[in-house]
Formats: C-alpha cells, structure tokens, sequence
C-alpha cells in the first residue's frame, strides 16, 4: 500500500498502540506521530480518527513526564471528541478518565476526583454497577484515594474491582486476584 492508504495507516497506529503497551516507548513515539500526521493530511486536522492517535500520544508523554505536551495532544483530542462523539460514547469517557490521569500527575486530586466520579456515574448508568467497564475508572481512583491517605475508601473501590473481576472472569483468573495482595 503506499503511505496514504488508510489501511497503512491504520495498520502503524495499531502498531504503534501495540509497541506502547509493551513498553517501546521510542518506538510508540515514532508511529502514533506518523500515523496521526498522515490521519491529519488524508482525512483532515480535525477528523475522528485522530482521537485515537492523540490520546496514546498524550499518554505516551505524561509517561514521559512531558505534562504540558500531553495535556496539549489530549485537548486536541478531546476538542474533537466533542465534536463527533456523545457523552456516552467509551472513547470520549476514556478521554475524561485520560484528564483525570492528567490531572492527578499535576496534583490536581480534588478535579481528578470530580472527573474519575462522573465518570463512574455514567458507566454505571450505561452498563451497570458491576460491569468489568468500571475497572478503568475504579484503579485510578483507588490509586487517588490512597495517595491522600484515604485508605478505606481505596480499599472499598479495591474490593468492588476484585468482585467484578471475579464475577466476570471467574475466581481462578490471574487478573481476579490480582488486587488481593494489595488488600492484605
């Protein structure tokens, strides 16, 4: 294919979002920025299939400890998010939960808390008070409350992650039991 035919593109994205979660950062680096320059050129700067890009790329800096980089590629990709997506919509929820990462890396833990809130609020709404969708929401405030020394609340979202997690994957699972050593 050549380098503006959107499987290309898809398939580096998809590669650079792989190397991210393995921990290639450089690597990661190299192919969200392409992929996201060459979204920007064939499909337009603000098209919907740039969130994705822009919102690994802001996750790959605020890693990197770049926070002004990564709040300005996650305002990017949530500016456009806000054009094409409901609120409902689990890319502009992931979004949120993004700003909430953000913003607790800032010290910023009273609107991180507001956001990781609203956050479970609609999720639980949309799929349920025990669906495995609260488990991105219920980490990072567990992580919250612990840093603030608010070890019973923490302990409680810690306790509700492990029940879903064994309710929805069954008590043998590797990642079911992967919080009761935090609980001990």
């Amino acid at each position: 294919y050549p380098a503006n035919h959107s499987r290309l593109v898809e398939t580096r994205l998809l590669k650079g979002m792989i190397l991210e979660l393995i921990g290639d950062r450089k690597g990661a680096k190299k192919e969200l920025e392409w992929a996201a320059r060459q979204i920007q050129r064939i499909f337009g700067a603000n098209h919907p299939r740039l969130i994705r890009p822009l919102a690994s790329l802001s996750k790959l800096y605020s890693d990197l400890k770049n926070l002004e980089r990564a709040e300005k590629l996650w305002k990017r990709a949530f500016k456009i998010a806000g054009q094409y997506l409901d609120v409902s919509h689990p890319h502009y929820i992931s979004l949120q939960i993004d700003q909430a990462l953000l913003l607790m890396k800032k010290a910023h833990y009273f609107q991180a808390e507001s956001k990781l809130k609203a956050c479970l609020q609609s999720l639980e709404i949309m799929n349920g008070l025990d669906s495995q969708s609260l488990v991105p929401v219920l980490e990072p405030m567990a992580i919250l409350l612990r840093a603030q020394g608010r070890n019973q609340e923490a302990a409680s979202h810690l306790i509700r992650i492990l029940e879903i997690r064994r309710e929805t994957q069954g008590i043998g699972h590797p990642r079911s039991e992967e919080h009761t050593s935090e609980l001990q």
